[in-house]
């Protein structure tokens, strides 16, 4: 069995990787950076005689076009070494990463728990807020089909979304962390139905003149 990989190494790896399915050589991959690194740098980190900064990890997979654990994943099924004693497969990585499990443990700690819950609940909010949107869109469509049954349930659908998208603002509120940005339209039926409580706390997403709100546009079509 293959000796683990540090995390650097799979970042090494993955780098090439995806530089090269992407069609990009080291100029025209440095190119994208926007001048953050230059053709050398990147042939060097690919070399292993260059180390990455995490902004330059973050500038990476901007450059790329892929999301951030794409570059820490290996997907050879090689296990990482995340410790000197510890390996866990790329699916536990994953996990892990995404605050699902804790390698290493059989059950997370109430640490562990306690800690990735309001990452959790920051994807939720996102995740439930678009499937309300979605719920809307489908009430307006068989608005204008003329299924006002259909309509209403999925009406009531985006409304049972939007209130768990507040009960998950106020949760991460209680614990004392700030909640993401939502569009105005959602804060306001929050605030309206009274399923938000404290809304001083909720970064508002304006509208703009010229484009519908992210996650509030009601994208009603005619």
């Amino acid at each position: 069995m293959a000796e683990p990989s540090s995390l650097e190494q799979v970042l090494i790896r993955e780098l090439r990787r995806w530089r090269e399915l992407r069609g990009l050589t080291a100029q025209q991959l440095a190119d994208r950076t926007q001048g953050q690194l230059s053709r050398q740098a990147i042939s060097k980190i690919e070399n292993a005689s260059r180390r990455v900064t995490l902004d330059e990890f973050a500038c990476l997979a901007v450059a790329l076009d892929v999301p951030p654990l794409a570059l820490l994943v290996p997907l050879d099924g090689s296990q990482v070494a995340v410790t000197p004693g510890l390996s866990v497969s790329a699916m536990d990585l994953v996990v892990w990463f995404e605050g699902k499990s804790q390698p290493g443990q059989p059950l997370p700690t109430v640490g562990f728990i306690r800690a990735a819950a309001p990452l959790r609940n920051y994807g939720l909010i996102s995740e439930t807020l678009t499937q309300a949107t979605a719920q809307e869109r489908s009430a307006y469509r068989s608005q204008a089909g003329g299924d006002e049954s259909a309509a209403e349930e999925a009406f009531r659908m985006r409304d049972v979304k939007v209130q768990a998208a507040a009960l998950l603002i106020e949760t991460l509120i209680d614990v004392g962390v700030q909640p993401p940005a939502v569009a105005r339209r959602w804060v306001d039926q929050m605030i309206a139905t009274g399923w938000l409580e404290r809304p001083e706390y909720v970064p508002v997403i304006e509208p703009t003149d010229d484009e519908g709100e992210d996650d509030g546009g009601s994208d009603q079509e005619d």
